[in-house]
């Protein structure tokens, strides 16, 4: 593991530190601006603030016979949303680094399934396997 620079504050009672650290609990991209990738086309300029919006947005781009999508309750997660094999830097003992964040954000787990299902095949069997993994994860309540 890589040395992070900065400090620990514990703890932590610094009221605006704290907001900091409850903004991450909304739909976002990481880096705060409009969400990209695979999902959100780069013409869009979604800016999530809350799964209200997200909802909104996925739900204005279904035939008018679908039924909308209802993402109240769901739980957001960091997720990667772009893992590849040239997305996997494999380290000599072992380890491995997840590399090109640009699409990441604290999104539904149902995001992540998405990307897979899109990429399934494109990259031999790595999408189908990592998905039958994740399930398997889901089934034990690990993921």
């Amino acid at each position: 593991m890589e040395f992070i620079e900065g400090k620990v504050i514990d703890p932590l009672d610094d009221v605006s530190a704290i907001q900091r650290v409850a903004s991450y609990n909304i739909p976002r991209s990481l880096y705060g601006g409009a969400c990209r990738g695979l999902l959100f086309p780069e013409t869009e300029d979604l800016v999530s603030d809350s799964l209200s919006r997200i909802e909104e947005w996925f739900n204005s781009r279904l035939f008018a016979y679908n039924p909308n999508l209802d993402l109240q309750g769901c739980d957001l997660v960091l997720y990667h949303l772009g893992i590849t094999p040239h997305n996997i830097i494999w380290q000599e003992d072992g380890s491995l680094c997840l590399i090109d964040w640009a699409s990441a954000g604290f999104y539904l787990r149902l995001f992540e399934f998405c990307i897979q299902w899109i990429f399934d095949g494109k990259d031999g069997s790595f999408n189908s396997l990592l998905l039958d993994s994740v399930d398997s994860l889901l089934d034990h309540g690990m993921a």
